[in-house]
């Protein structure tokens, strides 16, 4: 059977440390959870997340996101490599990258950090969107409007090869 990783991040609010339950999973029958999709950043691996009360150390950029994700009222079940995959073990982490098309098929949605985006400018970009399809009409090429949009499609997330098939396979998408 196809083993991965999962971890239900414990409750929390803001500053609060990051808790988590780590498990094995049986792939084609396990709970269902949801897939983390972000940039990695710099492997630094500078802050902890306690996982059966153990301390795991992780990269800035999947502290952010944890923080983002983790609720106040009920757990949530996640699948994110950073956490998942033991990256010091060069065999398991090729055999689980083996595996990432089916932990994004089988997920039940893949939840996407951008990255350091400016809230703001995702909201303003994705503003711009729904107002164009909903108008049926566009901003002058050389309209400022264009600006945030421009802003967001520079994120570095769109610049990672592996978002097509993080977004592809997904049965639901979230930013």
């Amino acid at each position: 059977a196809t083993s991965i990783r999962l971890f239900t991040i414990e409750l929390g609010i803001g500053e609060d440390p990051l808790r988590c339950r780590l498990k094995h999973a049986v792939l084609i029958s396990c709970e269902a959870y949801e897939a983390i999709s972000y940039v990695w950043g710099e492997p630094v691996y500078s802050y902890s997340l306690i996982c059966n009360d153990q301390i795991l150390m992780i990269t800035p950029s999947l502290r952010d996101v944890l923080l983002r994700v983790r609720r106040t009222h009920v757990s949530r079940t996640i699948w994110a490599d950073g956490a998942c995959i033991n990256q010091e073990d060069l065999n398991e982490r090729g055999h689980q990258v083996n595996l990432m098309s089916d932990v994004y098929r089988k997920e039940t949605r893949v939840l996407i950090h951008l990255g350091p985006a400016d809230e703001n400018i995702v909201s303003k970009a994705l503003e711009l969107i729904h107002g164009i399809n909903n108008k049926h009409e566009m901003p002058a090429p050389s309209s400022d409007d264009w600006i945030p949009l421009l802003e967001f499609g520079s994120c570095q997330w769109f610049r990672r090869l592996w978002v097509v098939q993080e977004c592809v396979l997904a049965q639901e998408a979230i930013v």
